[in-house]
C-alpha cells in the first residue's frame, strides 16, 4: 500500500465515520433526555397520587416543624420541646399515614432543626460546665 491509497481511504471513510459518530451523539442524547424526563415525571406524580388525609399530615408535619424550629430560635432551653415535636412527627404522625420523607425541602427542613438541636445542646453542654467551673472563662484563660 501506498501513502496515496491510505490518504483516499481516509477521505472516503472520515465522513461516513463522522456521520456514525453524530448519529450515536444523537442517539445518546435523546436517550438521557428520555431517561431524565421519566424521572422528573416519577417525582411529580408522587405529589399528585396523595390523598387528601396525606397531604392534611404533611403540612400538619411542616408546621410542627417549624413550631420546633422557632423553639430552638427562641432558646436553648426548648430542645427538649423540640425535639419531642421532631420525634413525634418522624416517628409517629408520618408513617401513620404512609409518608416518607423525600425530596430536599423536608430534609433541609430536618437538617436544620437538627443542626440546631445539636449546637442548643452544646451551648447547655458548656454553660452548665462552666457553672461548675470545669471550663475556665475565655477572660481567664487570656490573662494566664
Amino acid at each position: 500500500m501506498n501513502v496515496d491509497s491510505i490518504v483516499d481511504w481516509i477521505n472516503e471513510t472520515l465522513p461516513e465515520i463522522l456521520k456514525l459518530f453524530f448519529l450515536i451523539a444523537i442517539l445518546a442524547g435523546i436517550f438521557v433526555g428520555t431517561f431524565l424526563f421519566i424521572r422528573w415525571l416519577r417525582r411529580q406524580d408522587g405529589r399528585e397520587r396523595m390523598t387528601p388525609a396525606q397531604r392534611k399530615a404533611e403540612a400538619d408535619a411542616v408546621q410542627k416543624l417549624l413550631r420546633a424550629q422557632h423553639l430552638l430560635m427562641e432558646s436553648d432551653h426548648n430542645v427538649a420541646e423540640a425535639q419531642k415535636l421532631r420525634d413525634q412527627v418522624i416517628i409517629e404522625d408520618l408513617p401513620k399515614y404512609k409518608i416518607r420523607i423525600l425530596g430536599k425541602d423536608p430534609k433541609s427542613l430536618l437538617t436544620d432543626i437538627d443542626n440546631r438541636i445539636r449546637g442548643a445542646k452544646i451551648r447547655l453542654g458548656r454553660a452548665a460546665a462552666k457553672e461548675f467551673g470545669q471550663i475556665a472563662d475565655s477572660e481567664d484563660e487570656d490573662m494566664l
